[in-house]
């Protein structure tokens, strides 16, 4: 219907999904309506940007947005409710139940949180500003494996953009812990 506070413009919606190989980066969609008997209305480009997988602060559409100083990312190919959980040089654990910590990392998310499957598989625990130098240990906690194990994951630490370790692993169903223990310990980030 028509929409009293864009003049006579009709109001419209859509649902859109993308594929997941759309490179990062600035994009154009072309929209066109169709009427009841078939003709169509004006092509229309809307601008939309794709963010990269690890967070960058949308730098792949902005030059001039700084990137983060480091990313610690886990990845995962299964629909269980698997946790990033970083323990700091400080002694601090970061997880998604405790996603801030005071020297400012941020877990972004607690993805897949009591197997409701948000199909995005990814925790990043995200500095904007390096972080305090020392020895990090990360660990990959399978909370619950909701009925989808064995889990394959991947432990990735991005500075600056560029990508510094990987490290990967499997785990079972009889891995999860409810959040009682750390998890499995996947390896060691030193941060100068």
């Amino acid at each position: 219907g028509p929409d009293p506070s864009n003049g006579v413009e009709l109001d419209w919606s859509a649902t859109v999904d993308f594929g997941s190989n759309i490179p990062p980066g600035k994009h154009d969609l072309a929209v066109v309506a169709i009427d009841g008997a078939g003709n169509p209305g004006a092509i229309r480009t809307l601008g939309f940007c794709v963010a990269g997988e690890t967070p960058d602060n949308f730098a792949a559409c902005d030059p001039t947005a700084k990137l983060p100083a480091a990313v610690v990312s886990l990845t995962w190919d299964s629909a269980v409710d698997l946790d990033l959980v970083v323990s700091a040089p400080d002694g601090s654990l970061l997880s998604a139940k405790r996603p801030k910590a005071g020297d400012g990392g941020i877990i972004n998310r607690d993805s897949n949180s009591a197997c409701t499957f948000d199909g995005i598989q990814r925790e990043d625990l995200i500095f904007q500003e390096a972080p305090p130098p020392g020895a990090y240990l990360v660990y990959a906690n399978l909370f619950s494996a909701c009925g989808h194990a064995p889990v394959h994951f991947t432990v990735t630490v991005t500075q600056a953009g560029s990508v510094t370790l990987t490290a990967s692993g499997t785990l079972l169903g009889v891995n999860a812990n409810g959040g009682a223990g750390l998890g499995t310990y996947v390896t060691e980030v030193a941060f100068q």
